[in-house]
């Protein structure tokens, strides 16, 4: 029979717990980055771009600033925002002008990325895929998908995403 004295066996059960939680919280913090858990946050704007008379609604300026020498139109108008919760490993719809809608389904975080998938389906009787695409948004990012007619413009998809 092994007698360890009482002071020493605490030093090593304090120091096994210290380790355990090490562990835990290490893989509770991997379990983030590799996309387990949780849900993001996806706004989607609706923005018309047109040449009518210069101007931006104040809603979407700051958006418009981050792609505004990228394309040639005058006006920005906000048509709708639609924020939605996306759980990880999960899809929501977005309803969109001219009997379409976006798709998104949301892929995992990792290295400070949202991965999403976005597609944009006709939503007629033959409905077809207009769009399908991947890609990594930075956490607090917003990326445009641009153009389809839209009255006397195009209309654009701003899409954020926040865990």
């Amino acid at each position: 029979m092994i007698i360890v004295p009482l002071r020493k066996s605490l030093v090593t059960l304090a120091t096994v717990f210290a380790i355990l939680a090490i562990v835990f919280f290490a893989n509770v913090a991997s379990a983030k980055d590799e996309g387990y858990g949780g849900s993001a946050r996806i706004t989607v704007y609706v923005i018309e771009a047109s040449n009518g008379v210069p101007g931006v609604d104040p809603e979407i300026r700051e958006i418009v600033e981050q792609f505004e020498g990228a394309f040639r139109y005058s006006t920005y108008k906000l048509v709708s925002k639609i924020p939605k919760k996306v759980g990880l490993g999960e899809e929501e719809k977005f309803s969109l002008p001219g009997d379409r809608e976006l798709v998104v389904l949301c892929r995992g975080y990792k290295h400070n990325r949202i991965k999403l998938n976005v597609r944009i389906v006709e939503k007629r009787k033959d409905s077809r895929e207009l769009l399908n695409t991947d890609f990594g948004i930075v956490d607090g990012g917003t990326m445009i998908i641009g153009g389809y007619p839209h009255r006397d413009g195009k209309l654009m998809l701003a899409i954020s995403a926040d865990m």
